[in-house]
């Protein structure tokens, strides 16, 4: 066996007498992508934070690159730390910065007088971009660009600090989670270009099926321990989630959801939407129905649930809200709860969650008006509903005045799943309810989902980049192309295939007989 790239040992940590992670080992070797997987809160987080110095494991914990003993902790700007380099999952870029700051913020060289030559910058920033194949200007403004293109910018910039020094580890804390099918095809072509030089990759993902994918080898971590270290050669998804979580999983979706469902009162009737690069959609949400929305990045599928909850800006059209016409530019978030509208966003972090708040006050930020007495706010029964949504929801750790940057990005996900049934909504608008997730956190979340379906009293609309998920769970999907138009598919041409095939398919026709019709 050649020497490892990346040889850790023994690293155990805890947090407040709490042991995260027992023992743990792990080793990746010369040209090679290794699969870190695990339940949220299995300590796959921690360990990246210990790769990149963030936190100091216990005493005992060994490290070696390319044979080179180090001490832990590793320090920004050391020697181990420019050889393993990390992308997390919150990117950590500058909003406020161009995408060249953001690039080069600690490679800047400097002229005579502590000048910067901003015109080769932007010329070889440029050049960095196209060969990753990143279509974005060096000079824009990193809050002007899509979720996706910050995952690139972000991956871009971690690739540039290693492609130029010696043999060295790519860590991916859920890369492809915000990224389009073909993004995820890119960006995979270049995982291999980098390991062709010799430089190893640690790919760590919820997503089953691009781990066994790209994986040469992966190391499964349950409640801090490594239970598995498996190469990748006829290993299939169950077996994966079988180590994950100590037994099999039999059912995600249990069973066909839409069959027995039926459709009531029309509560939200949607007329000419015209959100994005997206033109004139229409449709009727009836109480008891789930309607999918889907199709490449940038289509605008995933800007609709925002746009009828008033969320996003840049929209017309007209809409009926039980009964009621309602312009959607007139629409802000306010009006829509009073709707009895939820609205899940995509982008946890920037949208969906107060991250330097505690659990109790992200989890209560739709219902904090209910303990609201004489000026003063019932502190005690509000913990106390709390304590009862954490465990009814299962929310890992228990503990309603922690951070809530401190859970799992699955735990924070089923918390702001709780927090928006909280307010008894009749109107679900969810967009990538299940994206960095695990199997166990996203069963949970389909059943929740589809419990409220089948229930008949709410409505569902669900935008979603997976497929899976959208053929198990919803009446219809509507799938949008470059056109701005978007075909509707339902009865026996849902199928993930012909999902598929809409949504790389340039030319549409009206209907084909098969289920599908344009809107």
């Amino acid at each position: 066996m050649p020497t490892a790239l990346l040889d850790v040992g023994n690293v155990s940590v805890a947090y407040s007498g709490r042991r995260v992670l027992h023992d743990v080992c792990l080793e990746i070797q010369p040209g090679a992508i290794h699969g870190l997987i695990g339940t949220n809160g299995a300590g796959k987080s921690t360990l990246i934070k210990v790769l990149c110095g963030v936190v100091t494991p216990e005493p005992g914990a060994e490290l070696k690159l390319s044979g080179q003993p180090y001490r832990f902790p590793i320090t920004p700007g050391s020697d181990a730390w420019r050889r393993c380099r990390v992308v997390h999952q919150d990117l950590g870029l500058v909003n406020h910065a161009t995408v060249l700051e953001n690039i080069r913020i600690r490679d800047f060289p400097v002229r005579w007088g502590g000048r910067i030559h901003w015109s080769r910058e932007r010329r070889e920033v440029s050049e960095v971009l196209a060969r990753f194949g990143v279509q974005v200007r060096p000079t824009a403004l990193v809050e002007d660009l899509s979720v996706g293109e910050k995952v690139q910018i972000a991956i871009v910039r971690a690739l540039a600090g290693i492609m130029h020094t010696s043999k060295s580890v790519l860590v991916l804390d859920e890369p492809t989670s915000s990224l389009s099918r073909d993004e995820v095809v890119s960006l995979f072509e270049t995982l291999r270009e980098v390991t062709g030089t010799g430089h190893g990759v640690l790919f760590v993902s919820h997503r089953l099926e691009e781990v066994i994918e790209i994986a040469d080898r992966t190391t499964v971590i349950r409640d801090g321990r490594v239970v598995a270290n498996i190469p990748m050669n006829g290993v299939t998804e169950a077996t994966l989630v079988e180590h994950m979580l100590g037994f099999p999983l039999k059912r995600l979706y249990g069973g066909n959801e839409t069959s027995d469902r039926k459709s009531g009162e029309a509560l939200l009737q949607a007329d000419n939407l015209s959100i994005g690069a997206l033109n004139s959609l229409s449709f009727t949400l009836h109480r008891g129905e789930v309607i999918g929305l889907t199709g490449l990045l940038g289509t605008g599928w995933e800007l609709v649930p925002g746009a009828i909850f008033g969320a996003h800006s840049s929209r017309r059209g007209q809409m009926r809200i039980c009964g009621d016409a309602v312009a959607l530019d007139t629409m802000s978030p306010h009006l829509a709860m009073q709707y009895g509208m939820a609205y899940l966003p995509g982008d946890r972090l920037g949208e969906g969650s107060f991250q330097a708040a505690s659990v109790l006050t992200n989890v209560n930020a739709t219902t904090v008006s209910r303990y609201f007495k004489m000026g003063r706010i019932r502190a005690g029964a509000e913990l106390a509903d709390t304590l009862r949504v954490l465990e009814e929801y299962r929310v890992v750790p228990n503990h309603p005045q922690v951070q809530f940057a401190s859970l799992s990005g699955g735990n924070q996900q089923k918390a702001l799943v709780a927090k928006w049934f909280l307010t008894s909504p009749q109107i679900l608008l969810l967009v990538e309810p299940t994206q960095g997730v695990d199997v166990s956190a996203r069963s949970e979340i389909l059943a929740r989902i589809r419990r409220a379906a089948s229930d008949g009293q709410v409505g569902v609309l669900l935008a979603s980049s997976e497929l899976e998920d959208l053929v198990h769970l919803c009446d219809r999907v509507f799938v949008f192309g470059t056109s701005g138009t978007a075909v509707e598919v339902r009865g026996d041409a849902l199928t993930e295939d012909y999902l598929l095939q809409l949504m790389l398919s340039s030319s549409r026709s009206e209907s084909d007989g098969s289920g599908a019709t344009v809107c």
